[in-house]
């Protein structure tokens, strides 16, 4: 049948033209079902974070509110978070308004905190490491494709561990904000030919990843059809 002979023809380059993709996805969706994530995010790495007592913080979130609203050069007109928490061993107020940055509020003193130091990066990454392993580096990143999915700047702080971990620390608030090591690597080279990272990887929705898709599942469903009709003939 004519309209048969251009199915086939047409299931057979779509095939072709997706198969390849089609055989990474199958690979690597595979290699996902072996990865132990809790080894992927470092768990068993990091140290347990350090108790705050809520009652060593001097300052109430309303002053810190008022203080942080004393600052210059920052849109102060919508509130969005406060929080207390651990800075570099004392308890200190990150509060957050709208289209402005991070304004830490030190919970004790009221002081306004600067943005972390080279060495207290460091410091804050190694303290964060169960085993409290030597620094190899640190390094303030400004460039968005050197740490993609983070806000920069960030802290890079890359540790002599035996997963060789990097902990990305905010300079502001001091919160790490990742946590890769060796294990995180590998799934993030599998993850980039899943998603097609060679053409976009910050996420999967990208034209490229929708075109192939579509033919995937033109392909799986032009070879149904053409099986479905191959049984009701022999059939016949």
């Amino acid at each position: 049948m004519a309209w048969e002979a251009a199915f086939r023809r047409t299931h057979r380059i779509a095939t072709l033209v997706v198969g390849l993709q089609l055989l990474v996805w199958t690979a690597t969706g595979f290699a996902f079902s072996w990865f132990d994530f809790d080894a992927v995010r470092g768990a068993g790495d990091r140290a347990a974070p350090a108790a705050l007592d809520p009652a060593a913080a001097k300052l109430s979130a309303a002053d810190a509110v008022a203080r942080a609203r004393t600052l210059p050069n920052n849109d102060k007109s919508l509130l969005t978070a406060v929080e207390l928490r651990e800075r570099l061993g004392r308890a200190s107020w990150i509060v957050r308004f709208a289209q402005s940055d991070p304004i830490i509020v030190d919970a004790l003193d009221g002081s306004i905190a600067a943005p972390l130091s080279p060495e207290q990066a460091a410091e804050a990454a190694r303290a964060a490491h169960r085993e409290h392993p030597p620094l190899v580096e640190v390094a303030r990143i400004t460039e968005p494709r050197a740490a993609p999915d983070l806000d920069v700047p960030v802290y890079r702080v890359r540790l002599a561990d035996r997963r060789a971990t990097d902990v990305f620390i905010a300079p502001a608030t001091g919160e790490i904000v990742a946590w890769r090591n060796s294990r995180w690597r590998w799934f993030d080279a599998l993850w980039s030919l899943h998603v097609m990272g060679y053409i976009r990887r910050d996420h999967p929705a990208h034209t490229a990843m929708r075109l192939a898709a579509a033919l995937a599942l033109f392909a799986v469903l032009t070879g149904a059809g053409l099986l479905f009709s191959t049984v009701r003939r022999k059939r016949r």
